[in-house]
Protein backbone atom coordinates (compact mmCIF):
# COMPACT_ATOMS: atom_id res chain seq x y z
CA UNK A 1 0.00 0.00 0.00
CA UNK A 2 2.60 2.50 0.91
CA UNK A 3 4.75 1.32 -2.56
CA UNK A 4 1.17 2.43 -4.16
CA UNK A 5 1.64 5.64 -2.81
CA UNK A 6 4.69 6.70 -3.31
CA UNK A 7 4.27 5.23 -6.93
CA UNK A 8 1.08 7.84 -6.76
CA UNK A 9 2.87 11.04 -5.34
CA UNK A 10 5.59 10.68 -7.74
CA UNK A 11 3.20 10.99 -11.22
CA UNK A 12 1.54 13.57 -9.30
CA UNK A 13 4.91 15.69 -9.08
CA UNK A 14 6.04 14.68 -12.29
CA UNK A 15 2.16 15.75 -14.35
CA UNK A 16 2.59 19.46 -12.26
CA UNK A 17 6.36 19.69 -13.65
CA UNK A 18 5.22 19.39 -16.42
CA UNK A 19 2.08 21.43 -16.56
CA UNK A 20 4.68 24.44 -15.39
CA UNK A 21 7.48 23.59 -17.68
CA UNK A 22 4.48 24.37 -20.42
CA UNK A 23 2.80 27.14 -19.37
CA UNK A 24 5.32 28.91 -16.93
CA UNK A 25 3.01 32.32 -16.98
CA UNK A 26 -0.37 30.59 -16.24
CA UNK A 27 -1.51 31.80 -20.30
CA UNK A 28 -4.01 28.96 -20.79
CA UNK A 29 -7.00 29.33 -22.63
CA UNK A 30 -10.48 27.39 -21.67
CA UNK A 31 -10.52 23.91 -22.04
CA UNK A 32 -10.71 22.43 -25.66
CA UNK A 33 -13.66 19.80 -26.48
CA UNK A 34 -11.81 17.37 -25.56
CA UNK A 35 -11.34 18.62 -22.05
CA UNK A 36 -7.58 19.15 -22.28
CA UNK A 37 -6.12 22.83 -21.62
CA UNK A 38 -4.37 24.18 -24.63
CA UNK A 39 -1.78 26.21 -24.41
CA UNK A 40 -2.87 30.41 -24.90
CA UNK A 41 -2.19 31.59 -28.48
CA UNK A 42 0.69 34.10 -29.15
CA UNK A 43 -1.07 37.17 -29.76
CA UNK A 44 -2.75 36.97 -25.88
CA UNK A 45 0.92 37.22 -24.84
CA UNK A 46 1.74 39.62 -27.40
CA UNK A 47 -1.06 41.97 -26.29
CA UNK A 48 0.11 41.73 -22.54
CA UNK A 49 3.48 42.80 -23.24
CA UNK A 50 2.10 45.61 -25.31
CA UNK A 51 0.15 46.63 -22.43
CA UNK A 52 3.13 47.16 -20.13
CA UNK A 53 5.37 49.68 -22.41
CA UNK A 54 6.29 52.17 -20.81
CA UNK A 55 3.92 55.19 -22.15
CA UNK A 56 5.90 57.93 -23.80
CA UNK A 57 5.70 61.74 -22.28
CA UNK A 58 6.85 65.03 -23.52
CA UNK A 59 8.46 67.29 -20.99
CA UNK A 60 8.63 71.08 -21.26
CA UNK A 61 10.05 73.95 -19.18
CA UNK A 62 8.12 76.47 -18.28
CA UNK A 63 10.26 77.91 -15.55
CA UNK A 64 13.60 77.21 -14.94
CA UNK A 65 16.88 78.80 -12.37
CA UNK A 66 15.19 77.81 -9.20
CA UNK A 67 17.06 77.78 -5.58
CA UNK A 68 15.56 74.29 -4.39
CA UNK A 69 11.72 74.43 -5.61
CA UNK A 70 9.41 72.57 -2.62
CA UNK A 71 6.16 72.36 -3.70
CA UNK A 72 3.57 73.67 -6.43
CA UNK A 73 -0.11 74.27 -6.36
CA UNK A 74 -2.32 75.01 -9.54
CA UNK A 75 -5.40 77.96 -8.95
CA UNK A 76 -8.76 77.27 -10.24
CA UNK A 77 -7.93 79.68 -13.70
CA UNK A 78 -4.73 77.14 -14.15
CA UNK A 79 -1.65 79.27 -13.12
CA UNK A 80 0.47 77.95 -10.32
CA UNK A 81 2.09 78.77 -7.02
CA UNK A 82 5.53 77.61 -6.06
CA UNK A 83 7.43 77.91 -3.22
CA UNK A 84 11.36 77.93 -2.99
CA UNK A 85 12.96 76.54 0.25
CA UNK A 86 14.89 79.67 0.21
CA UNK A 87 11.84 81.68 1.56
CA UNK A 88 10.59 82.40 -2.14
CA UNK A 89 7.05 82.13 -3.40
CA UNK A 90 6.40 83.06 -6.57
CA UNK A 91 2.99 82.94 -8.73
CA UNK A 92 3.37 82.06 -12.48
CA UNK A 93 0.79 82.56 -15.26
CA UNK A 94 1.79 82.42 -18.63
CA UNK A 95 4.88 82.27 -18.34
CA UNK A 96 5.15 85.40 -16.55
CA UNK A 97 6.77 85.52 -12.53
CA UNK A 98 5.06 87.28 -9.88
CA UNK A 99 6.69 87.13 -6.52
CA UNK A 100 4.70 86.90 -3.29
CA UNK A 101 6.30 88.81 -0.43
CA UNK A 102 6.82 85.83 2.51
CA UNK A 103 6.81 85.61 6.29
CA UNK A 104 10.03 87.68 7.85
CA UNK A 105 9.55 84.95 10.77
CA UNK A 106 10.74 82.01 8.08
CA UNK A 107 14.09 80.64 9.09
CA UNK A 108 15.82 78.93 5.94
CA UNK A 109 18.96 76.97 7.47
CA UNK A 110 20.14 73.06 5.85
CA UNK A 111 16.74 71.56 4.98
CA UNK A 112 14.48 74.11 6.76
CA UNK A 113 13.00 77.21 4.59
CA UNK A 114 9.31 77.54 3.44
CA UNK A 115 7.91 73.83 2.38
CA UNK A 116 4.56 72.81 1.63
CA UNK A 117 1.75 73.95 0.03
CA UNK A 118 -2.02 73.48 -0.88
CA UNK A 119 -4.90 75.17 -1.94
CA UNK A 120 -8.39 75.13 0.28
CA UNK A 121 -10.72 73.06 -1.65
CA UNK A 122 -13.78 75.70 -1.45
CA UNK A 123 -10.51 78.61 -2.97
CA UNK A 124 -12.71 79.97 -5.34
CA UNK A 125 -15.10 81.44 -2.39
CA UNK A 126 -12.21 81.75 0.22
CA UNK A 127 -9.37 82.46 -1.48
CA UNK A 128 -7.48 80.79 1.47
CA UNK A 129 -3.92 78.90 0.52
CA UNK A 130 -1.48 77.24 3.34
CA UNK A 131 2.08 76.38 3.83
CA UNK A 132 4.31 74.87 5.82
CA UNK A 133 7.67 76.53 6.61
CA UNK A 134 10.46 76.94 9.51
CA UNK A 135 9.56 80.12 12.22
CA UNK A 136 11.26 81.56 14.60
CA UNK A 137 8.17 83.67 15.65
CA UNK A 138 8.11 82.41 18.79
CA UNK A 139 11.32 82.66 19.51
CA UNK A 140 12.97 78.96 19.40
CA UNK A 141 12.29 77.23 15.87
CA UNK A 142 9.65 75.53 15.24
CA UNK A 143 7.89 74.13 12.15
CA UNK A 144 4.52 75.86 11.38
CA UNK A 145 1.27 75.68 9.19
CA UNK A 146 0.02 78.81 8.18
CA UNK A 147 -3.31 80.00 6.20
CA UNK A 148 -3.34 83.13 4.37
CA UNK A 149 -5.65 84.83 2.17
CA UNK A 150 -4.77 84.96 -1.39
CA UNK A 151 -5.14 88.83 -2.53
CA UNK A 152 -7.34 88.79 -5.94
CA UNK A 153 -4.50 90.29 -7.97
CA UNK A 154 -2.17 87.19 -6.73
CA UNK A 155 0.68 88.84 -5.40
CA UNK A 156 -0.34 89.36 -1.94
CA UNK A 157 -0.76 86.99 1.30
CA UNK A 158 -3.12 88.94 4.03
CA UNK A 159 -4.90 87.44 7.03
CA UNK A 160 -2.34 85.35 8.53
CA UNK A 161 -3.59 82.60 10.45
CA UNK A 162 -1.11 80.11 12.57
CA UNK A 163 -3.00 76.51 12.33
CA UNK A 164 -0.63 74.40 14.00
CA UNK A 165 2.40 75.31 15.66
CA UNK A 166 5.06 73.64 17.45
CA UNK A 167 6.05 70.85 15.20
CA UNK A 168 9.71 70.19 16.22
CA UNK A 169 12.89 71.74 14.58
CA UNK A 170 16.30 70.57 14.36
CA UNK A 171 18.28 73.59 14.75
CA UNK A 172 20.22 72.86 11.44
CA UNK A 173 17.29 71.93 9.77
CA UNK A 174 17.73 68.59 9.19
CA UNK A 175 14.31 66.59 8.19
CA UNK A 176 12.06 69.64 8.23
CA UNK A 177 10.10 67.90 5.70
CA UNK A 178 6.29 69.51 5.97
CA UNK A 179 3.63 68.48 3.43
CA UNK A 180 0.57 69.62 2.84
CA UNK A 181 -2.84 67.78 1.00
CA UNK A 182 -6.40 68.14 1.31
CA UNK A 183 -8.06 65.08 1.03
CA UNK A 184 -11.62 64.11 -0.37
CA UNK A 185 -13.08 64.33 3.15
CA UNK A 186 -12.12 68.23 3.33
CA UNK A 187 -9.58 68.07 6.31
CA UNK A 188 -6.12 69.11 5.70
CA UNK A 189 -3.54 66.46 6.06
CA UNK A 190 0.26 67.37 6.97
CA UNK A 191 3.24 65.02 6.90
CA UNK A 192 5.76 66.42 9.25
CA UNK A 193 9.50 65.29 9.59
CA UNK A 194 11.16 64.08 12.88
CA UNK A 195 13.91 66.64 13.24
CA UNK A 196 16.52 64.09 12.80
CA UNK A 197 15.36 62.21 16.26
CA UNK A 198 14.80 58.75 16.11
CA UNK A 199 12.56 58.39 18.20
CA UNK A 200 10.28 61.48 17.57
CA UNK A 201 7.91 58.96 15.38
CA UNK A 202 7.12 56.96 17.99
CA UNK A 203 6.34 60.00 20.90
CA UNK A 204 2.64 60.25 21.11
CA UNK A 205 3.32 63.53 22.21
CA UNK A 206 5.41 65.39 19.61
CA UNK A 207 3.82 66.77 16.72
CA UNK A 208 7.27 65.44 14.67
CA UNK A 209 7.05 62.72 12.24
CA UNK A 210 3.41 62.23 12.33
CA UNK A 211 0.46 62.46 9.71
CA UNK A 212 -2.25 65.10 11.18
CA UNK A 213 -5.53 65.65 10.08
CA UNK A 214 -6.73 69.09 10.84
CA UNK A 215 -10.22 70.17 10.54
CA UNK A 216 -9.61 73.63 8.62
Amino acid sequence: MKKILIILLVFALIVIISVIAIDPLGFRSPLSPTGVPTIAPTDSIQSLRSSTTTPNFASEIIVDGLNNPWDIIMLPDESYIFSERANKLTHLANGVKTSIPTPDDTVVRGEGGLLGLAIDPEFSSNRFIYACFNSNLSGNTDVRVVRWKLSLSNDLLEDRRDIITGIPANESGRHSGCQLEFGPDNYLWVGTGDAAIGSTPQDPTSLGGKILRVDR
